[in-house]
């Protein structure tokens, strides 16, 4: 969540589909590219080749995937979350990095103060890392 913080007005989240549970087009099954992510989770996508992922309810998960944890997790609130990696290549695995981005409701201001919150929870086979992070530009990143 971010938002712009003012004393005594009501906080506005900045982050459109925060609970990542709008889509362009229902997913219909697990995703292979990062171009399926982008054209499904709506106001979303994936500047790489990587393949974000997202959860919820009807979203099928291929059972080796399962066997492995993924989808099993639930989302902090709402019924959806979408799932990166960030660390970690095995067994031949293309990417070890995923990102996503979106762009924000409206723009930030010089000068304005605003909070950052979000949840991160990790596979529970996972491994753990010691930070992540999040940047704030002005053109969609393209990698």
């Amino acid at each position: 969540m971010l938002v712009r913080m003012a004393d005594g007005q009501e906080k506005q989240n900045l982050i459109p589909n925060p609970g990542f549970e709008s889509f362009s087009a229902y997913p219909v099954g697990w995703f292979y590219t990062g171009k399926h992510f982008s054209n499904v989770v709506k106001y979303w996508s994936s500047p790489t080749a990587a393949s974000p992922d997202a959860y919820g309810p009807n979203i099928f998960v291929p059972t080796f995937w399962k066997d492995k944890g993924f989808g099993m997790a639930d989302p902090h609130s709402g019924a959806a979350m979408a799932g990166i990696t960030v660390y970690g290549c095995q067994d031949g695995k293309p990417h070890c990095r995923e990102y996503i981005q979106t762009p924000l409701i409206e723009p930030l201001v010089v000068g304005q103060r605003y909070g950052f919150s979000m949840w991160i929870r990790k596979l529970e086979s996972g491994f753990d890392i010691k930070s992540f992070g999040v940047s704030f530009t002005f053109d969609k990143t393209y990698i």
